[in-house]
């Protein structure tokens, strides 16, 4: 019988993604929170314990979900980084913007997130990408990522290999 903890269940039933959608709110005492967090975490949790194939677009939701969440609240959350990681591990080059703008979102998440998962698709081709394509955010990806220095491949594979672990052990 298939549950909604189910990652798989989530993934056929599209409909129901707004469930995990960013639900900000603000408590008695006048501080934020988000009324799904607690859910999309199990969810993201259940992601990186699954195996097999996990739907891109649902992955994408995700962060940019949490993305949300931090911009609403302050403080950093390990769930946007359990959700960037899932993205990241995907190692497709498109997704490097998404992965700016997470990272990007507070100066919390500028710090807590780190700069490998922007190359997760590969060094040389992430910047390749990076420079043909005309996105809004480009020239401060740009500026970051010459700030920030270039990593080697195996560090960034170091860098996600190490997250896995800790969110997974």
């Amino acid at each position: 019988m298939e549950s909604p903890a189910d990652v798989a269940w989530w993934q056929r039933h599209q409909d129901t993604w707004e469930l995990l959608a960013f639900d900000g709110r603000e408590d008695g005492h006048g501080l934020p929170y988000d009324a799904a967090s607690g859910d999309r975490r199990a969810v993201l949790a259940a992601l990186l314990r699954a195996t097999g194939h996990k739907m891109p677009s649902f992955l994408r939701f995700l962060l940019a979900q949490e993305a949300a969440w931090h911009r609403h609240a302050w403080g950093f959350s390990p769930s946007i980084a359990m959700a960037a990681l899932l993205v990241a591990e995907r190692r497709d080059e498109n997704d490097v913007h998404l992965l700016w703008h997470a990272k990007a979102t507070s100066f919390d998440t500028m710090c807590g997130l780190p700069y490998e998962l922007l190359f997760a698709a590969g060094v040389a081709e992430t910047r390749a990408h990076v420079l043909a394509e005309p996105d809004p955010d480009r020239d401060g990806l740009l500026a970051y990522l010459d700030r920030a220095g270039t990593p080697t491949d195996d560090q960034v594979q170091h860098r996600l290999t190490k997250m896995r672990t800790h969110f997974t052990s």
